[in-house]
Protein backbone atom coordinates (compact mmCIF):
# COMPACT_ATOMS: atom_id res chain seq x y z
CA UNK A 1 0.00 0.00 0.00
CA UNK A 2 1.34 3.03 -1.19
CA UNK A 3 1.14 5.33 1.63
CA UNK A 4 3.16 8.73 0.19
CA UNK A 5 4.59 8.84 -3.42
CA UNK A 6 7.59 7.07 -2.90
CA UNK A 7 7.22 5.28 0.26
CA UNK A 8 4.88 1.71 0.42
CA UNK A 9 4.05 -0.33 3.70
CA UNK A 10 3.05 -4.49 4.00
CA UNK A 11 -1.06 -4.20 3.64
CA UNK A 12 -2.51 -5.10 7.34
CA UNK A 13 -3.81 -8.61 5.08
CA UNK A 14 -0.32 -9.23 3.90
CA UNK A 15 1.53 -8.43 7.55
CA UNK A 16 -1.27 -10.80 9.20
CA UNK A 17 0.17 -13.52 6.89
CA UNK A 18 3.76 -12.57 7.11
CA UNK A 19 3.10 -12.60 11.19
CA UNK A 20 1.79 -16.31 11.00
CA UNK A 21 5.62 -17.22 10.47
CA UNK A 22 6.39 -15.66 14.05
CA UNK A 23 3.82 -16.32 16.68
CA UNK A 24 1.87 -19.36 18.08
CA UNK A 25 -1.95 -19.43 17.57
CA UNK A 26 -2.93 -17.43 20.36
CA UNK A 27 -0.42 -14.62 19.77
CA UNK A 28 -1.56 -14.62 16.25
CA UNK A 29 -5.44 -14.76 17.16
CA UNK A 30 -4.61 -11.59 19.10
CA UNK A 31 -2.45 -9.79 16.05
CA UNK A 32 -5.61 -10.34 14.11
CA UNK A 33 -7.87 -9.13 17.09
CA UNK A 34 -5.26 -5.80 17.22
CA UNK A 35 -5.81 -5.12 13.41
CA UNK A 36 -9.70 -5.86 13.63
CA UNK A 37 -10.35 -3.80 16.62
CA UNK A 38 -11.51 -0.04 17.28
CA UNK A 39 -8.45 1.18 19.20
CA UNK A 40 -5.14 1.69 18.43
CA UNK A 41 -1.66 1.81 20.84
CA UNK A 42 -0.11 5.33 22.05
CA UNK A 43 4.01 4.40 20.75
CA UNK A 44 4.82 8.06 21.84
CA UNK A 45 3.22 7.39 25.38
CA UNK A 46 5.61 8.36 28.29
CA UNK A 47 5.33 8.92 31.98
CA UNK A 48 6.46 12.10 33.71
CA UNK A 49 6.96 13.00 37.54
CA UNK A 50 5.17 16.02 38.81
CA UNK A 51 4.88 16.69 42.28
CA UNK A 52 1.95 16.28 44.43
CA UNK A 53 2.32 17.57 47.79
CA UNK A 54 5.12 15.70 49.77
CA UNK A 55 5.44 12.46 47.33
CA UNK A 56 6.27 12.92 43.22
CA UNK A 57 3.50 10.70 41.48
CA UNK A 58 3.93 9.23 37.95
CA UNK A 59 1.17 10.96 35.03
CA UNK A 60 0.69 8.50 31.83
CA UNK A 61 -0.16 9.57 28.58
CA UNK A 62 -3.07 7.77 27.44
CA UNK A 63 -1.62 4.22 25.46
CA UNK A 64 -4.88 3.66 23.71
CA UNK A 65 -7.04 6.03 21.49
CA UNK A 66 -9.58 5.09 19.59
CA UNK A 67 -9.77 4.32 15.44
CA UNK A 68 -11.58 2.54 13.35
CA UNK A 69 -10.35 -1.24 12.23
CA UNK A 70 -7.65 -1.64 9.67
CA UNK A 71 -8.76 -4.64 8.78
CA UNK A 72 -12.29 -7.31 9.22
CA UNK A 73 -11.55 -10.91 10.06
CA UNK A 74 -12.89 -11.22 6.22
CA UNK A 75 -10.33 -9.30 4.96
CA UNK A 76 -7.85 -11.09 6.07
CA UNK A 77 -9.23 -14.31 5.40
CA UNK A 78 -10.29 -13.42 1.83
CA UNK A 79 -6.32 -12.46 1.10
CA UNK A 80 -4.96 -15.61 2.80
CA UNK A 81 -6.98 -17.76 0.59
CA UNK A 82 -6.10 -15.78 -2.30
CA UNK A 83 -2.28 -16.38 -1.37
CA UNK A 84 -2.69 -20.15 -0.35
CA UNK A 85 0.62 -20.80 -1.03
CA UNK A 86 2.36 -18.43 0.62
CA UNK A 87 4.68 -19.40 3.97
CA UNK A 88 2.17 -19.14 6.60
CA UNK A 89 -1.57 -18.66 4.77
CA UNK A 90 -2.51 -22.33 6.30
CA UNK A 91 -1.70 -20.81 9.84
CA UNK A 92 -3.46 -17.14 9.11
CA UNK A 93 -6.43 -19.32 8.17
CA UNK A 94 -6.88 -21.24 11.40
CA UNK A 95 -6.38 -18.53 13.87
CA UNK A 96 -8.90 -16.84 12.15
CA UNK A 97 -11.07 -19.23 13.63
CA UNK A 98 -10.45 -17.50 16.93
CA UNK A 99 -10.70 -13.91 15.79
CA UNK A 100 -13.45 -11.71 17.99
CA UNK A 101 -13.52 -8.21 16.14
CA UNK A 102 -14.16 -4.63 17.76
CA UNK A 103 -12.30 -5.26 20.86
CA UNK A 104 -11.01 -2.19 22.35
CA UNK A 105 -7.65 -2.75 24.41
CA UNK A 106 -5.11 -5.32 24.32
CA UNK A 107 -6.35 -6.83 27.76
CA UNK A 108 -10.13 -7.44 26.25
CA UNK A 109 -8.86 -9.13 24.00
CA UNK A 110 -6.66 -11.72 25.94
CA UNK A 111 -9.59 -11.83 28.76
CA UNK A 112 -11.99 -12.67 25.59
CA UNK A 113 -9.34 -15.24 24.15
CA UNK A 114 -9.12 -16.88 27.48
CA UNK A 115 -12.79 -17.55 27.83
CA UNK A 116 -13.33 -18.95 24.83
CA UNK A 117 -9.65 -20.55 22.96
CA UNK A 118 -9.86 -24.11 23.05
CA UNK A 119 -8.36 -26.16 26.18
CA UNK A 120 -5.32 -27.19 24.24
CA UNK A 121 -4.44 -23.39 24.41
CA UNK A 122 -5.02 -22.93 27.84
CA UNK A 123 -8.84 -21.51 27.29
CA UNK A 124 -12.13 -22.70 28.21
CA UNK A 125 -13.84 -23.03 25.42
CA UNK A 126 -17.17 -21.09 25.58
CA UNK A 127 -19.39 -19.56 22.89
CA UNK A 128 -18.31 -16.48 21.62
CA UNK A 129 -19.52 -13.32 22.80
CA UNK A 130 -19.80 -10.00 20.80
CA UNK A 131 -16.85 -7.45 21.49
CA UNK A 132 -18.37 -3.83 22.26
CA UNK A 133 -22.39 -5.08 21.38
CA UNK A 134 -25.00 -2.03 21.87
CA UNK A 135 -27.51 -3.37 24.76
CA UNK A 136 -30.30 -1.17 24.17
CA UNK A 137 -32.24 -0.10 28.10
CA UNK A 138 -34.70 2.02 26.61
CA UNK A 139 -37.40 0.54 28.94
CA UNK A 140 -35.28 1.76 31.99
CA UNK A 141 -33.51 4.58 31.05
CA UNK A 142 -35.35 7.53 32.91
CA UNK A 143 -35.19 11.17 32.32
CA UNK A 144 -33.08 11.42 36.05
CA UNK A 145 -30.63 8.49 34.45
CA UNK A 146 -30.44 10.35 31.37
CA UNK A 147 -29.24 13.68 33.21
CA UNK A 148 -27.00 11.78 34.90
CA UNK A 149 -25.20 9.59 32.24
CA UNK A 150 -25.41 12.55 29.59
CA UNK A 151 -28.29 12.87 26.46
CA UNK A 152 -25.44 13.41 23.45
CA UNK A 153 -26.21 11.37 20.93
CA UNK A 154 -23.86 8.56 18.82
CA UNK A 155 -21.99 10.56 16.10
CA UNK A 156 -20.29 8.48 13.42
CA UNK A 157 -19.27 4.77 13.45
CA UNK A 158 -16.97 4.82 16.54
CA UNK A 159 -19.84 7.05 18.61
CA UNK A 160 -18.15 9.50 21.71
CA UNK A 161 -16.22 7.44 24.85
CA UNK A 162 -16.16 3.78 25.40
CA UNK A 163 -19.58 2.83 26.14
CA UNK A 164 -19.12 3.95 30.03
CA UNK A 165 -22.26 6.30 29.33
CA UNK A 166 -25.78 5.42 28.26
CA UNK A 167 -25.36 6.21 24.59
CA UNK A 168 -28.17 6.93 22.18
CA UNK A 169 -28.55 5.80 18.14
CA UNK A 170 -29.83 7.73 15.02
CA UNK A 171 -33.30 6.92 16.34
CA UNK A 172 -33.01 8.47 20.16
CA UNK A 173 -32.95 4.74 21.26
CA UNK A 174 -30.81 4.09 24.92
CA UNK A 175 -28.14 1.62 24.78
CA UNK A 176 -24.86 0.83 26.74
CA UNK A 177 -21.68 -0.31 24.51
CA UNK A 178 -20.82 -3.11 26.83
CA UNK A 179 -17.57 -5.43 26.60
CA UNK A 180 -18.74 -8.70 25.81
CA UNK A 181 -22.04 -9.41 25.63
CA UNK A 182 -23.84 -13.05 24.71
CA UNK A 183 -27.38 -11.83 23.52
CA UNK A 184 -29.44 -15.18 23.42
CA UNK A 185 -28.09 -15.36 27.12
CA UNK A 186 -28.91 -11.87 27.92
CA UNK A 187 -25.53 -11.98 29.45
CA UNK A 188 -23.42 -9.11 29.93
CA UNK A 189 -19.18 -8.85 30.94
CA UNK A 190 -17.82 -5.92 31.58
CA UNK A 191 -13.77 -5.76 31.85
CA UNK A 192 -12.45 -3.22 34.44
CA UNK A 193 -9.50 -2.73 34.06
CA UNK A 194 -8.10 0.98 35.00
CA UNK A 195 -8.92 3.93 37.26
CA UNK A 196 -12.08 4.69 35.53
CA UNK A 197 -13.61 2.49 37.83
CA UNK A 198 -12.75 3.57 41.11
CA UNK A 199 -13.64 6.66 42.96
CA UNK A 200 -17.35 8.17 44.17
CA UNK A 201 -19.04 8.83 40.80
CA UNK A 202 -17.92 5.99 39.09
CA UNK A 203 -19.03 3.56 41.57
CA UNK A 204 -22.33 5.00 41.62
CA UNK A 205 -22.42 5.37 37.53
CA UNK A 206 -21.35 1.60 37.37
CA UNK A 207 -24.20 0.71 40.17
CA UNK A 208 -26.69 2.66 38.16
CA UNK A 209 -26.17 0.36 35.02
CA UNK A 210 -25.54 -2.32 36.72
CA UNK A 211 -29.85 -1.80 37.87
CA UNK A 212 -30.85 -0.67 34.32
CA UNK A 213 -29.40 -4.24 32.72
CA UNK A 214 -31.21 -5.73 35.64
CA UNK A 215 -34.46 -4.33 35.03
CA UNK A 216 -34.05 -4.89 31.38
CA UNK A 217 -33.72 -8.70 31.95
CA UNK A 218 -29.79 -8.91 31.84
CA UNK A 219 -27.04 -10.40 33.83
CA UNK A 220 -24.00 -8.09 34.14
CA UNK A 221 -20.38 -10.15 35.20
CA UNK A 222 -17.77 -7.79 36.24
CA UNK A 223 -14.09 -9.44 34.98
CA UNK A 224 -11.31 -7.78 36.12
CA UNK A 225 -7.37 -7.33 35.43
CA UNK A 226 -6.48 -9.08 38.26
CA UNK A 227 -8.62 -11.83 38.21
CA UNK A 228 -7.27 -12.53 34.71
CA UNK A 229 -4.33 -13.35 35.67
CA UNK A 230 -5.18 -15.09 38.98
CA UNK A 231 -5.50 -18.70 38.06
CA UNK A 232 -8.03 -19.07 40.84
CA UNK A 233 -9.73 -16.26 40.69
CA UNK A 234 -10.33 -16.75 36.66
CA UNK A 235 -11.45 -20.61 37.27
CA UNK A 236 -14.02 -19.36 39.77
CA UNK A 237 -15.38 -16.58 37.05
CA UNK A 238 -15.06 -19.34 34.53
CA UNK A 239 -17.65 -21.70 36.83
CA UNK A 240 -19.84 -18.44 37.27
CA UNK A 241 -20.02 -17.80 33.74
CA UNK A 242 -20.70 -21.31 32.85
CA UNK A 243 -23.70 -21.14 35.04
CA UNK A 244 -25.01 -18.02 33.53
CA UNK A 245 -24.01 -19.77 30.07
CA UNK A 246 -26.30 -22.59 30.99
CA UNK A 247 -22.80 -25.10 30.23
CA UNK A 248 -21.90 -27.86 31.89
CA UNK A 249 -19.34 -27.56 34.10
CA UNK A 250 -16.44 -29.83 32.23
CA UNK A 251 -13.14 -31.20 33.60
CA UNK A 252 -10.31 -30.01 32.12
CA UNK A 253 -7.57 -31.95 30.51
CA UNK A 254 -4.49 -32.69 33.05
CA UNK A 255 -1.86 -30.00 32.81
CA UNK A 256 -4.87 -27.30 31.96
CA UNK A 257 -3.59 -24.89 34.72
CA UNK A 258 0.01 -24.85 33.31
CA UNK A 259 -1.67 -23.83 29.58
CA UNK A 260 -3.34 -21.44 30.92
CA UNK A 261 -0.85 -19.59 32.83
CA UNK A 262 1.96 -19.96 29.60
CA UNK A 263 -1.37 -18.55 27.57
CA UNK A 264 -1.54 -15.35 29.35
CA UNK A 265 1.57 -15.15 29.66
CA UNK A 266 2.11 -15.47 25.78
CA UNK A 267 -0.35 -12.89 25.23
CA UNK A 268 1.17 -10.34 27.59
CA UNK A 269 4.43 -10.65 26.11
CA UNK A 270 6.00 -6.94 25.26
CA UNK A 271 2.84 -4.90 26.43
CA UNK A 272 2.99 -2.32 28.94
CA UNK A 273 -0.61 -3.58 31.07
CA UNK A 274 0.52 -1.90 34.16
Amino acid sequence: MEITPGVAVCSPELTYVQMANRLNMPQLSLFAMMLCGIYARDVNATEELFQSGPVPRVQRRRRLYPRRPVASPQSLRMFAQEIASFPGSKKALAALEFVLPRSRSPMESIAALCLTLPPRYGGYSYPRPFLNYPVYVDEAITPDVRKFNGTQPMEGALGRGSGKHVRYDEDGRPYYECDMVWPDKRLVVEYHGGPYHTGQESVHRDSLKANIFSACGYTELVLTKETVFDGAKFADFAVQLANRLGRRIRKMPDGFEAKRVELVRSLTVGYPLS
